[in-house]
């Protein structure tokens, strides 16, 4: 497993390699593949870029307690990644004729999960578990 330093390296390590993602090209998605996967891709990209606010307190939080700052580092980072995922989901949309969304229902559940449920484990665990629906 690997430690809070180890984290905050690997995402500090992503955020100097990002990709050049060819935005040139436009659009590229047909109008069946549109309808295929907007409403997904329009949710995905409202949950990303998500403040996560309460995350980062149950961070300090923990740091305060453990004396282990760097996961207050490396949790930053992560979000500072997820956000950069919803900025080139937004304009992959955009790109692509699709509106973003204004409202998410399945954020509203994982946020209200976490805020029912105000723990670093259930924050982390909901956050996981997106990232694992996502991947799907």
């Amino acid at each position: 497993m690997r430690t809070s330093l180890e984290w905050k390296g690997y995402y500090e390590v992503n955020s100097c390699s990002i990709l050049k993602l060819p935005w040139e090209i436009g659009q590229e998605l047909s109008q069946q593949e549109q309808l295929a996967i907007a409403a997904s891709v329009q949710d995905f990209q409202k949950g990303e870029s998500s403040e996560v606010r309460h995350l980062i307190r149950a961070a300090k939080n923990y740091a305060d307690q453990s004396g282990d700052y760097e996961y207050v580092q490396a949790i930053r980072l992560f979000i500072a990644e997820e956000q950069r995922h919803a900025k080139n989901l937004g304009r992959f949309l955009e790109a692509n004729g699709i509106t973003l969304a204004e409202r998410s229902y399945s954020g509203k559940v994982f946020r209200a999960s976490r805020q029912a449920f105000a723990s670093l484990e259930i924050s982390i665990s909901v956050l996981i578990t997106a990232e694992i629906i996502a991947k799907v």
